[in-house]
């Protein structure tokens, strides 16, 4: 008999359930976000790097409000059992984020003003 995701026990879920870490982060990511900071239009494109221990580098360019910027990206970061986690940017923006497909994507949003909705994923480029 075939099983449909909807009839397995929460056993078996657990039993299939990916345990997350520091090191499930690791490796070049390109990463994309979009959405408004201080009630203005703000998007950006990443190419980062995570070392799989917590540390984030890379590089962007962004758009705020039409003005177009390139910026060089630092932050440290936490991964929780669950795949969830948060970052801290160098500039004091912080962010939560799911890790999904085993670390193949990561979403994301912005946490630190409560008046910016800015959310986005980042793929790694290897997966």
């Amino acid at each position: 008999m075939r099983r449909t995701p909807e009839s397995r026990t929460v056993q078996q879920w657990q039993a299939d359930s990916f345990n997350c870490s520091a090191k499930n982060l690791k490796g070049d990511f390109g990463a994309s976000l979009d959405g408004d900071a201080n009630s203005l239009p703000f998007a950006g494109l990443d190419l980062v790097h995570a070392d799989g221990n917590g540390n984030l580098t890379g590089t962007g360019t962004i758009s705020y409000n039409g003005a177009i910027t390139n910026v060089t990206l630092s932050a440290t970061y936490t991964v929780n059992s669950d795949c969830s986690g948060w970052v801290a940017s160098s500039t004091g923006a912080t962010q939560d984020l799911v890790i999904v497909s085993k670390g193949a994507e990561v979403r994301f949003i912005r946490t630190d003003n409560s008046t910016d909705v800015v959310t986005g994923v980042a793929k790694n480029l290897a997966r």
